[in-house]
C-alpha cells in the first residue's frame, strides 16, 4: 500500500505498472477526472475562513454526513488528537477511531494540507487529507480525499471500498463547502 500524498512519490511509485498491477483503495492522484473534480470545490470565501472551519473538529458531527461524533481530546502544540465515531449501513454498523490532526497546515505548490495521522480505534485504517489552495482574497479551492477500512467480519471488495470512500469524500466535501458558507446564526 502506498501512503503518501506526494504527487511525486505516486508517479514514482507507480511508473512501470500497469493498470492491472494496480488496485485503488481510495482517491490519491490529482487531474482531470470527473471523479477527483467532483471532490475539489471551489468556496466564495478567504482561505483562513475555511481553513477555520475544517479544523473546528468538535463540529463535524453537527453537519458532516455520517458522524456521529467527533471531539478533540488531546492537544499539543503540534496536533490535536480527534476521537470520532461515523455509521454505515444506515446506522446499523458504528466506528470510531482516534486520529492526530496537525495544527498548521504543510504548505507545498501553494496547496496547504492538513492530513490525519490514524492512532487506533475499531477500523482497520482512516485516513482523511484536507487540501485548500487559495485563488484570491476571496475565494479558496478545497478537496477532500478520504480512506476508511472498516474491521468487517466478512471481506469487502476493494471496488465496494473505493465507491464508498468516494461517495463519502464526495459528500463531506460539499458538506464542509455548505457550512463554512452559510454558517449557523
Amino acid at each position: 500500500m502506498i501512503e503518501t500524498s506526494s504527487d511525486a512519490d505516486i508517479e514514482k511509485t507507480l511508473s512501470g505498472k500497469s493498470d492491472s498491477d494496480i488496485e485503488l483503495l481510495g482517491i490519491g492522484i490529482f487531474g482531470p477526472h470527473d471523479e477527483v473534480n467532483q471532490l475539489t470545490k471551489k468556496f466564495g470565501l478567504a482561505i483562513s475562513k475555511v481553513r477555520e472551519v475544517v479544523q473546528k473538529y468538535n463540529d463535524y458531527a453537527k453537519f458532516m454526513p455520517h458522524y456521529l461524533g467527533s471531539h478533540v481530546v488531546d492537544r499539543d502544540a503540534q496536533t490535536a488528537k480527534v476521537y470520532m465515531q461515523v455509521e454505515a449501513l444506515s446506522g446499523a454498523y458504528k466506528m470510531d477511531a482516534q486520529i492526530r490532526m496537525p495544527n498548521k497546515p504543510n504548505v507545498e505548490n501553494g496547496w496547504e494540507t492538513i492530513e490525519s495521522t490514524f492512532e487506533g480505534g475499531s477500523v482497520q485504517d482512516f485516513k482523511a487529507i484536507w487540501r485548500l489552495k487559495s485563488i484570491d482574497d476571496d475565494h479558496t479551492f478545497l478537496s477532500l480525499e478520504v480512506f476508511l477500512a472498516p474491521k468487517l467480519p466478512i471481506p469487502m471488495p476493494a471496488s465496494v471500498m473505493n465507491k464508498e470512500n468516494l461517495k463519502g469524500a464526495f459528500n463531506g466535501v460539499n458538506a464542509m463547502r455548505d457550512r463554512a458558507e452559510h454558517p449557523p446564526q
